[in-house]
């Protein structure tokens, strides 16, 4: 087996592990594949191709040819100087070491995912193989949703330990107190139903763009046909099976929208059928509802319909859906924090302990059963629930929420002039990542975290494609 063909597995193996993001190492348990994957597989990737002869010159060539990847170290190189700016201020409550934690989960994480596609250019990986990859994950991941929920249904004890285990069930979902909502709710293989709902809010405009596509996706028919009529169903089937009910509004917000705009010209063309067709199933969902109200207030649908009528009472949120109203309160506090100091912020990784400093006495919301046992756990700082703009906002202030939203612009002009110049399946594959580029912005003010990898994973999508398209251009 050749030198080569080696490097193309190691990279597969990195670029799959990228949809393990709670499995375990055996040996060490309760930890994130996301903190140890980069010393067993990622970082020995690029080192085995950057150390060799002169390649680590020609790919920082590739970088600098590539526009879209200044914006991102104008992001990093903002966030680190804010930062330092607190500890030279004295500023910083948290101890020195959380900011360095930090900074290597960007650089050593975060940025070599974002980095992840475009190495695969640089390797002489076949672009589409890689969009093959990504979607056959996709996939897998809904399949072995649907097995865990009948391994739940079944109470097949001894698979649900093994799943518990290698997932990271037991550490993500009792490790404050004990989560009994949670039972039979599938997770598959990120440790808790909320990762799970992200993770297919984030890749649904990819997938169903990639399932519409006229054109052939794997070499393989059986599985080409598989994959292009069942991955959609089973997306909104795993969505359902997560019990979320945030997530399944969510969710079935963007379906519907995501399904009228990729069928703009089919609804114009059958408009009147299209319009009767919602009357109906409209009347028919209501007609359910009265018919069968005490059977739906049995289910966790009537939670649903709960939550949203919640939305505008806290308290009663608080009982319908904790998770929702500990989010808000990780909002308002985050907030809090901004407005303490508006232009650098209070430093990445330090809100927590920063917010124990004056949060407790003056907020008038009340703390829900995750961050009494979060605090009670933790009693020298706040509790947060992380999310890309609201932490990027309290953490880096208006500087670093400017340079996260100058680097988002630039990602959305690059794919819009790449949307003009491609066409077949790329063209299917850039529109699907612009809406999912929109989904990630949406959910940034939910509960995406910072350093989440499928984020990066499809940031990362971008400069691949950009480079692709200079070097053809070039050509």
């Amino acid at each position: 087996m050749t030198f080569k063909n080696n490097l193309y597995y190691l990279y597969f193996i990195v670029l799959i592990l990228n949809f393990l993001p709670a499995f375990v190492l055996y040996l060490v348990p309760n930890t994130p594949v996301n903190i140890w994957f980069e010393f067993l597989f990622i970082i020995p990737l690029f080192a085995i191709v950057l150390l060799y002869k002169n390649n680590f010159a020609k790919f920082v060539y590739i970088l600098k040819r590539t526009p879209i990847f200044r914006y991102y170290i104008i992001y990093i190189s903002t966030i680190s100087a804010v930062t330092l700016l607190n500890i030279c201020l004295g500023l910083y409550n948290a101890p020195i070491g959380y900011y360095f934690i930090k900074m290597y989960r960007f650089i050593l994480s975060c940025t070599l995912i974002y980095m992840l596609p475009l190495f695969g250019i640089f390797i002489k990986v076949n672009y589409r193989k890689i969009i093959k990859t990504f979607l056959f994950c996709s996939f897998c991941i809904f399949i072995l949703s649907i097995i865990q929920f009948f391994i739940f249904t079944l109470k097949i004890q001894p698979l649900i330990s093994v799943l518990d285990f290698f997932t990271n069930a037991r550490y993500v979902l009792y490790k404050d107190f004990q989560c009994v909502q949670n039972i039979g709710r599938v997770y598959c293989t990120f440790g808790e139903p909320s990762g799970l709902g992200q993770f297919i809010f984030i890749t649904m405009p990819i997938i169903m763009k990639l399932s519409s596509a006229k054109f052939k996706i794997f070499n393989n028919k059986y599985l080409n046909f598989l994959i292009k009529r069942t991955a959609v169903p089973f997306m909104l089937i795993t969505v359902i099976l997560t019990k979320s009910p945030i997530y399944l509004i969510l969710c079935g917000i963007e379906y519907f929208i995501l399904l009228i705009i990729f069928n703009i010209k089919l609804i114009k063309k059958y408009l009147i059928q299209v319009f009767l067709f919602i009357i109906t199933f409209l009347s028919f969902f209501v007609y359910i509802y009265i018919a069968h109200k005490e059977a739906i207030e049995s289910t966790y649908i009537f939670r649903i319909l709960q939550t949203m009528y919640a939305i505008g009472d806290f308290n009663k949120l608080v009982f319908f859906e904790p998770s929702l109203a500990t989010r808000i309160v990780s909002y308002s506090a985050q907030f809090g924090a901004f407005s303490k100091r508006i232009v650098f912020g209070c430093g990445i990784n330090n809100v927590e302990v920063f917010l124990n400093s004056f949060y407790l006495q003056s907020t008038n919301l009340s703390f829900t059963p995750e961050n009494i046992a979060t605090y009670l756990n933790k009693p020298h700082w706040v509790g947060v629930n992380r999310s890309f703009f609201w932490t990027s906002l309290a953490e880096t202030g208006i500087l670093g929420i400017f340079s996260y939203l100058l680097f988002i612009y630039k990602n959305f002009s690059f794919l819009n002039q790449m949307k003009r110049l491609c066409y077949g399946i790329d063209k299917d594959f850039i529109h699907g990542l612009y809406w999912s580029m929109i989904s990630i912005v949406i959910i940034s003010f939910y509960n995406l975290g910072t350093d989440n990898n499928f984020m990066w994973l499809i940031f990362g999508f971008i400069p691949m494609l950009l480079y692709l398209q200079l070097r053809e251009r070039d050509m």
